[in-house]
């Protein structure tokens, strides 16, 4: 998975030419010539939040390897090598499609998820918060309670984890194993808390 916000050149896919001091061949080059499936998965996280400017864009890379007839012969601008990417299958999430041009929309197959009701929202705040708990808690840590879980399911993800992290530590000084609604402390400024 990569993620889009991150994408600061037109390089990833085709690779940069040798000529330039930080040159090395692209992603498709990695996944089909010295990688080992000829229709590898890639995801593409955030692409809606892409840098663009006017002297790059790397939104523009994309047209050729998701345009059926020119993925058959994608060649890397620094192996020289013509590779046929068009099996790989590419998975684009986005907050928004407003900023990606129509052009790669008209390439995309776009499926719509609707927001989370409440019973998802638990769910995930449980998920994120037992992957936390597995990641920076002791053994032996408890999963959180329910109330616990109701506290975070209207909150972001991230703001799960970071809330978590923190309430793991706090348990932990107070010498439990498990977390506690008043571990959670106060939320960060700015967060949703619909209850």
């Amino acid at each position: 998975m990569l993620d889009a916000a991150s994408l600061q050149s037109n390089s990833l896919l085709l690779g940069t030419e040798p000529h330039w001091s930080t040159a090395r061949p692209g992603l498709l080059y990695e996944l089909l010539v010295t990688g080992n499936a000829s229709n590898p998965v890639i995801v593409i996280d955030e692409f809606d939040k892409i840098s663009r400017n006017a002297s790059h864009d790397p939104m523009l890379q994309f047209h050729a390897a998701l345009e059926p007839a020119s993925a058959h012969a994608l060649t890397d601008l620094y192996s020289g090598v013509t590779m046929d990417a068009s099996r790989v299958r590419w998975i684009f999430t986005a907050n928004s499609l407003v900023p990606i041009p129509s052009t790669l929309l008209s390439r995309m197959e776009l499926i719509y998820v609707s927001e989370p009701g409440p019973r998802e929202m638990l769910a995930i705040a449980r998920s994120v918060a037992k992957a936390a708990i597995g990641k920076d808690a002791p053994s032996g840590f408890e999963p959180i309670g329910r109330d616990v879980a109701v506290e975070l399911a209207p909150l972001p993800p991230r703001a799960v984890r970071m809330l978590v992290s923190a309430a793991i530590r706090r348990a932990v000084w107070a010498g439990r194993n498990r977390i506690i609604l008043e571990d959670l402390g106060s939320k960060p400024m700015g967060l949703n808390t619909l209850h």
